[in-house]
């Protein structure tokens, strides 16, 4: 948990979603972020989440759904990673107030492109 003296205080989790995760791995991430919630009223999470936005197949929409039930937004909509043959967004920023954040999101963005 991250505390400013100028800002209430807000939670940051990095999470890693392997890419042949089985539905178990929704239930785990569902109670982790109402874990995340317990601790802090304003969430913050990025990662590797393995599911392109970009192109989202009928099997990947769970993510989606998923993160609607714990009201979770997410911030990025262009691709994180570009190849010569193709370009995908696997690394996702999500919050729980997306307008406060979009004020300071030039530091978690460099953040995640260091640690992602």
């Amino acid at each position: 948990m991250m505390k400013s003296k100028v800002s209430k205080p807000f939670l940051v989790s990095f999470i890693y979603k392997p890419p042949n995760s089985k539905y178990e791995w929704n239930e785990n991430f569902v109670r982790h972020v109402k874990r995340c919630y317990g601790y802090c009223g304003e969430v913050i999470i990025l990662g590797d989440f393995n599911v392109n936005l970009l192109d989202i197949s009928v099997k990947q929409r769970w993510t989606l759904t998923v993160l609607d039930t714990v009201n979770l937004t997410q911030l990025i909509s262009t691709a994180t990673k570009i190849s010569m043959t193709s370009a995908t967004l696997i690394d996702h920023l999500y919050s729980s107030r997306p307008t406060k954040l979009k004020k300071n999101m030039e530091w978690l963005i460099a953040a995640s492109v260091i640690i992602i």
